[in-house]
């Protein structure tokens, strides 16, 4: 279990270079990759791997279950994927990200759910485009969690893994019942997103921090969301024209340390930069998520 006081940093891990959570077009937020895919957290690179070794043999029933999904549509393609992986996975919790194959013969934990319907809903003809592994931060007496959620006619789904309070079907996000959490990261094999989701119906999943906010000078609010420590909650101050460009240079050397990116800003900014991303990474390592 991560101690409580760290939840805090369990924040936006992902960055598209002058977007705020907040002013995102409705439903189509998770959904905006960044520019070059980079993933400083290490969960972009270990799904990629876990889809590597797929290729490489798949489970019993897998390729049936694909030429299945092939031939439905909707929701209803959601729902057969969904359940069968369901079916045939045991949960144990164990660290590694695993291919379906190892998750199917060895038992897995949420993320190897995950995983597994993302990839057979892929190779069931739903683009990957359409769907994303979310991370969310523990909170109170809950874990830290991973599912997966699929886009059907500009309308998201969850698909939970087995054992959980609404695992039994396919739920709209809207009627997920912890659509309210903290998201740690949210991505696919092809990159990673901004991390937040709103619904169809305006039910949403958003990145919040807790506790009280420091006291931060423009320069420092703005260090910290580059660094996706904290985002513009509705009735704070906007950010003006120059801080969102000033924010698109901080945000783009975050992720991206390169010396044309560190050009852009000043040697102290970068100086913070660096050891905020070195913390982040810290934690993430020894929550092992």
């Amino acid at each position: 279990m991560i101690p409580y006081a760290l939840i805090f940093f369990f924040t936006l891990l992902p960055v598209f270079p002058g977007a705020i959570a907040a002013e995102s077009s409705p439903g189509e937020a998770i959904f905006a990759t960044s520019g070059n895919g980079t993933d400083p957290s290490g969960r972009t690179a270990r799904l990629k791997a876990a889809a590597e070794r797929h290729q490489q043999r798949h489970p019993e029933h897998w390729d049936e279950t694909v030429k299945q999904l092939r031939a439905l549509e909707g929701v209803e393609k959601l729902e057969r994927a969904h359940q069968f992986i369901n079916k045939q996975v045991t949960y144990r919790d164990l660290p590694q990200w695993k291919s379906p194959l190892e998750t199917f013969t060895q038992g897995g934990n949420c993320k190897d759910y995950a995983i597994a319907k993302f990839l057979l809903l892929e190779e069931g003809g739903l683009p990957a485009s359409e769907m994303r592994l979310v991370s969310l931060a523990p909170t109170g007496s809950r874990p830290a969690h991973v599912i997966l959620v699929a886009r059907i006619n500009q309308k998201h789904y969850v698909l939970d893994s087995a054992g959980r309070s609404q695992s039994q079907h396919v739920v709209p996000l809207d009627a997920f019942n912890e659509r309210n959490r903290t998201i740690v990261w949210s991505g696919s094999t092809s990159g990673y997103s901004l991390a937040t989701i709103r619904g169809s119906g305006g039910g949403e999943m958003i990145i919040t921090t807790l506790g009280p906010r420091p006291a931060l000078t423009t320069g420092e609010r703005l260090l910290d969301i580059a660094a996706e420590l904290r985002l513009v909650r509705p009735g704070e101050a906007p950010l003006t024209t120059k801080e969102r460009q000033k924010l698109a240079l901080l945000r783009a050397y975050f992720h991206d340390p390169s010396e044309e990116n560190a050009s852009h800003i000043k040697p102290e900014e970068a100086r913070k930069l660096n050891a905020m991303r070195q913390r982040l990474r810290k934690i993430y390592a020894a929550a092992g998520l």
